[in-house]
Order: C-alpha cells, then sequence, then structure tokens
C-alpha cells in the first residue's frame, strides 16, 4: 500500500455516482490532476477535468471507473 498525502483540498465535486448535484468534500490534493484515480464510498473515480481559476474552491469533474461490492 502507499502512503497516503497528509495535504488536503476542500473542492466541489461533480460526477458522484447517486448525486445529481456537486458535493463538497475534502480530497488528496495530488487527485486534483487530470487522469489520477481515487476510491471514495466503494466507488473508484478518474479526474477528467479540474478548474482553479476564480473559483473559491477547485471544481472537480470525475467519471466512474469501478463500483466495488460491500463485503
Amino acid at each position: 500500500m502507499s502512503e497516503e498525502s497528509l495535504e488536503n483540498t476542500l473542492v466541489n465535486l461533480h460526477g458522484l455516482l447517486g448525486e445529481p448535484d456537486a458535493v463538497q468534500i475534502e480530497i488528496a490534493t495530488e487527485n486534483l490532476e487530470e487522469g489520477s484515480q481515487f476510491v471514495y464510498d466503494n466507488v473508484a473515480y478518474q479526474v477528467t477535468r479540474t478548474i482553479m481559476d476564480d473559483v473559491e474552491h477547485p471544481l472537480v469533474y470525475v467519471m466512474v471507473l469501478d463500483i466495488f461490492a460491500d463485503s
């Protein structure tokens, strides 16, 4: 398992499974890069676009890669 960054950023996340609107959450700063992947609430996501200019919190657009079954 790789080391996780201790630095998080508050973002407006668009595209979360089951969420019609943006959700404000903290994610690891390294996940702001387009193409990066992360898991949130048993769903794997890939960042497709990040907008950081002229916004209070970065806008992060994601797409679903995989859904993990609860075990």
